[in-house]
């Protein structure tokens, strides 16, 4: 567990650029500086349908794989996902996204994501920052807006993904929820994590979140063809590049209802229902939802004994099982499956209160030389900063090895302890986890393969969605 992270700094180096609004069609290279005044005559991005379960709609930071895809939820709520796929030139590194009224990176309000920091910063891998100037000192974390049900997933082989909800009207630029948003966006050029300024790796879009995909807008947003030629002179839209599906689709659908009405509805849903390319990172993406629990937490019903609830915190088949054995216990089982890529070595999972990893407790199985599964206090980023504690207890703690796996079960209860960040045995919880970097059983970095997520224990798998 020797990821850091940290605050990022230097996010306001240079003057904002505006690249075309058309999907995946934001060339980082090729940008049309322009002034605040001509930004309000931009012409809203067609979206696309989203590749993400759980989500509706999606556009194009660039053409290589940064995407953002959202799901409106409310009249004042709406769930987003930051999709830095491996080989966007984007996921090594610090990315972010934020609000602005004029296209400018400031002022403006922002989430920065997958940075870290030294030893003695505790700074989450998703937070929200105020930005305010164009140096370092204009970067602050901030209070003024929220986020929820935050979620961060790394992985070596399909990149970063980054869920978040927001749902109040908050911050210098509240969000709006039925029309058009002025989105800025960054990222460092050299694929680092480290502070150091994004260079020309930024922009901004417009984002109609009422946008259906296969339309440029929708009510709220400023028609396409009203703002005529100084968009069209500057962003150079180009009809070959519109998403031709969702585009040639709905234009079929209402000449065949009035005449054809029991023939419409077969051809109605392939657009609302497609299906994910190969190499889409979908980490925790089960549609399926809490019947009684809290909606944000998705899981499935449990595939081992004894067991609830599932989900699979790296998309890969690093599962994490639970049963809730009464108001102040839970049964926990960490499944690390045949190619997961936390089978051979130790993995684990841990608890902190706010995503980050430390300070922390952690739950680690399938350690060379100790004991198969124990509880451990993580202080700092490296091996020496992880120790076996007894600040909290696991109750029958049991490794499980097989052809198909390895498995770690254990028992958390309130009379055994709280730690550092107490069990919502009820609801939510915020989730660490992470395992070795290169399938070793002694502590070692875990380099990629780290993420953190929300659990919610109530949640009762819904099996006609799941």
């Amino acid at each position: 567990m020797a990821l850091r992270y940290s605050a990022l700094s230097l996010w306001l180096l240079l003057p904002a650029v505006v690249h075309a609004a058309l999907p995946n069609a934001h060339d980082d290279v090729a940008a049309t500086r322009i002034r605040g005044q001509a930004r309000s005559l931009a012409q809203v991005a067609p979206c696309r349908a989203s590749t993400l379960g759980g989500y509706t709609s999606s556009v194009g930071f660039n053409r290589k794989g940064f995407n953002l895809h959202w799901k409106v939820t409310g009249r004042q709520s709406i769930d987003i996902a930051v999709e830095a796929k491996s080989g966007s030139g984007v996921a090594r590194g610090w990315f972010a996204i934020g609000w602005s009224k004029s296209g400018l990176m400031y002022p403006a309000d922002a989430v920065i994501m997958n940075f870290k920091s030294n030893d003695n910063d505790a700074t989450p891998p998703v937070g929200t920052y105020a930005l305010s100037k164009r140096d370092d000192s204009g970067v602050k974390p901030t209070t003024r807006f929220a986020i929820t049900d935050t979620e961060f997933t790394s992985n070596s082989s399909a990149g970063v993904l980054v869920r978040f909800t927001r749902s109040k009207f908050d911050g210098i630029v509240p969000v709006n929820y039925n029309g058009p948003n002025q989105i800025i966006f960054a990222y460092a050029p050299y694929g680092s994590q480290e502070v150091q300024g994004h260079g020309g790796k930024k922009g901004w879009i417009l984002v109609d979140f009422s946008c259906k995909p296969g339309s440029a807008s929708a009510s709220g947003s400023p028609p396409p063809s009203s703002p005529s030629k100084a968009p069209s002179a500057t962003q150079t839209p180009s009809p070959s590049k519109s998403p031709k599906s969702p585009a040639k689709s709905p234009a079929k659908s209402p000449p065949t209802s009035p005449p054809k009405s029991p023939k419409s509805p077969p051809k109605s849903p392939p657009p609302a229902s497609p299906s994910p390319p190969t190499g889409v990172m979908n980490p925790v993406s089960t549609p399926c939802k809490s019947t009684s629990g809290s909606s944000s937490s998705s899981c499935k019903a449990s595939t081992l004994a004894g067991y609830t609830g599932y989900v699979d915190l790296n998309g890969k088949g690093l599962h994490l099982h639970w049963k809730v054995t009464s108001d102040t216990s839970v049964a926990l089982a960490v499944e690390a499956k045949a190619g997961s890529g936390a089978e051979k070595g130790w993995f684990s999972v841990g608890w902190s209160g706010s995503g980050s990893m430390v300070p922390a407790d952690a739950v680690i199985g399938n350690v060379k030389g100790l004991l198969p599964v124990a509880s451990y206090a993580v202080s700092g980023y490296s091996a020496s900063k992880i120790a076996v504690t007894s600040r909290f207890a696991i109750g029958q703690p049991e490794l499980l090895t097989s052809t198909s796996g390895v498995t770690m079960k254990f028992g958390r209860s309130k009379a055994d302890g709280e730690g550092i960040a107490a069990i919502n045995y009820k609801g939510k919880n915020k989730i660490i986890w992470a395992y070795s970097g290169d399938g070793a059983r002694t502590i070692n970095d875990h380099k990629n393969n780290y993420g953190a997520t929300t659990v919610d224990f109530s949640c009762k798998p819904a099996p006609t969605k799941c």
